[in-house]
């Protein structure tokens, strides 16, 4: 017998730990983003610092950086 799962909510206080990084559809952020891929910057670290300073924008990379690079090159 299969048993049936309700969904539930795993943040209902609405806390988020990323609340200062932007939105991941930022257009702004995935262009500076492509900007630094073709500067030859790949490192997620250091593109968060170019990011942070040039930018005032904070970001830290929760997706996989490598498969977002790979998608920019496609």
């Amino acid at each position: 017998m299969a048993s049936q799962s309700t969904p539930t909510n795993n943040n209902p206080t609405g806390i988020n730990q990323y609340k200062d990084c932007p939105k991941s559809d930022n257009e702004r952020v995935e262009a500076l983003i492509r900007k630094y891929h073709r500067r030859g910057v790949q490192n997620c670290t250091l593109v968060s610092e170019l990011l942070w300073k040039e930018h005032g924008i904070r970001m830290r990379f929760v997706i996989n950086f490598d498969l977002f690079l790979d998608s920019l090159i496609d």
